[in-house]
Parts: C-alpha cells; sequence; structure tokens
C-alpha cells in the first residue's frame, strides 16, 4: 500500500478465528508458530495469510463491521450489509408464476435455505426439525453447495446465481436460519437474512450474535441447537398463514427503514467525513 493513501476496511466474519481459540497464551503462540511457519503465503485464503491483514487492520484509516461482536473485537463503525431494496421487492413478483417456472407444486409450503451449508449454519438440525413436522406438505428447497444429509422432504436445486435469489424468496413460505454456537455465527449476520426480510419472508432463526436484535419484533428466535424448538417455530409460522405473512410485512418494513441501501448510507457518510 502506497504511503497517507487512506484503506477503509469491512469485515464480514472474523477470518482469523481459527488463531485465536487456543486458552492459554503458551498453546497459542504454538499454535500461530505451527501455522505461520512455512510455504502458504501466496494463498491469500490461508489462515496465516489471513492472521497477519488482520493484524494490519488497526492501521486502516477507518473500520466499518457488520456485528457488535466483531465490533467489540476491532472497533469501528457498526455497517449491516443491507439488500437492494428496489431489487428485492416483493411487489415485483408473481408467485403463482415462479413457482410454476421452477416446477414446485402450489400447495406445498416451502423453506428455503439457500447458501454454503458450513458446519456452523446448523442445517444437519434443520433436516432433524422436518422430521418433526406434522404436515407431509412441507419441503426444505436448498440451493447451493450440496448437503450430505438427504430427507424425502428435500429439495435440491443446485448452484442458483445470486442475480435469482429474489425469485427464490418469492418461492417460500418461510425462511430458516439455524446457527450453531460458534466464532463464525457469532460474528457474522448472513446477508440471507435480509434479503429474506426485503422480501417480506417470515424467518425463523437461531438466537446466535445479533439475530435477537435483527429479528426484534418481525421474526421468531429460538435456542441455538435446539431441534424441537426448531421444529415448533417452525410449525407456529406455517400453521399460521396470517401471521407468517404480518411478521414478513414487518421485516419489510423494518429492513427499508434501518438495513435498506438509503439508510446505511448515513453510516457511510460518517465513515466518510474524516477523508473528504
Amino acid at each position: 500500500m502506497r504511503r497517507r493513501v487512506p484503506v477503509i476496511v469491512d469485515m464480514a466474519d472474523w477470518e482469523a478465528w481459527g488463531m485465536f481459540r487456543q486458552r492459554s497464551k503458551a498453546r497459542h503462540a504454538l499454535h500461530v508458530l505451527r501455522h505461520v511457519v512455512g510455504p502458504g503465503w501466496r494463498a491469500p485464503g490461508s489462515l496465516k495469510y489471513r492472521y497477519f491483514i488482520e493484524k494490519l487492520c488497526k492501521r486502516a484509516g477507518a473500520i466499518t463491521v457488520v456485528s457488535t461482536a466483531l465490533q467489540r473485537r476491532f472497533g469501528g463503525f457498526l455497517l449491516r450489509h443491507g439488500p437492494d431494496t428496489v431489487a428485492f421487492d416483493p411487489a415485483r413478483f408473481d408467485r403463482t408464476a415462479l413457482r410454476d417456472k421452477w416446477g414446485l407444486a402450489q400447495d406445498l409450503q416451502l423453506i428455503l435455505f439457500a447458501g454454503t451449508p458450513s458446519n456452523w449454519k446448523g442445517v444437519d438440525q434443520l433436516v432433524a426439525a422436518l422430521d418433526r413436522l406434522s404436515s407431509d406438505r412441507v419441503r426444505l428447497v436448498m440451493a447451493g453447495k450440496p448437503f450430505a444429509l438427504t430427507s424425502d422432504k428435500m429439495l435440491h436445486l443446485g448452484f442458483v446465481p445470486h442475480a435469482a435469489m429474489p425469485e427464490l424468496l418469492t418461492l417460500a413460505d418461510l425462511v430458516v436460519l439455524p446457527q450453531q454456537r460458534h466464532p463464525m455465527a457469532e460474528s457474522q449476520i448472513p446477508n440471507k437474512a435480509f434479503e429474506a426480510m426485503a422480501m417480506a419472508k417470515p424467518i425463523v432463526a437461531s438466537a446466535v450474535g445479533d439475530m435477537g436484535e435483527v429479528l426484534e419484533g418481525c421474526g421468531v428466535v429460538v435456542e441455538p441447537e435446539d431441534v424441537d424448538g426448531l421444529a415448533r417455530g417452525i410449525e407456529r409460522v406455517l400453521a399460521d398463514r396470517e401471521w407468517g405473512e404480518e411478521l414478513g410485512r414487518r421485516a419489510r418494513e423494518k429492513c427499508v427503514r434501518e438495513f435498506s441501501w438509503d439508510a446505511i448510507e448515513w453510516v457511510l457518510v460518517d465513515v466518510l467525513r474524516p477523508f473528504a
């Protein structure tokens, strides 16, 4: 980096958390040496590269972070990664037509999970919760990387481009975000939470990180790693369509008010003001 050129760092995850999971300072030092010494510097995704980039972040002109967990660790401005609420607007899409387009029955109740099923995202618990649901018309629609577990109630769409996310959300009756207690889950907020809110979808999510605050008044939050609680939350929303639609309406209103591009613009103004 050239000197005197301000750099602003945006943090959406705690990329180097693996370097800090050792409980004692001695173990931490050995862990760092084990991962830092040797080859691997040409791979930007390597743990050693991320560790030293994180150390350099304190020299940044400004830092923005997506969660309060990251803010506690790195400071900076809290900047949620909200969506374009014009592109993600349910008024632009026809659910019936899109279900026909994607070959999905109109009478199915669809739960959407889109993205990479990392081990902290609790997809295994979501699959287990499916088996506890009383209705045989519920299906879990998976979009993205294949997941090892399967169920008669799962539909795999494979990779779907992000541009199609508004369509996928239109198909869904419910979005479920079952995260586990894990440093990565604590530090991030899935973008798909804000996208689902923008599309006026009811959300059932685990109380990990800032999810309780984000969904306050407009979603259902359950204890993490509680399969029965997750199943009850799903059942409750799907059994009361009017209530689910009301949650979705409130979610969109909150997203437009607090997390849209227009809303976060004022945070960016504060971030950039010292460099004007």
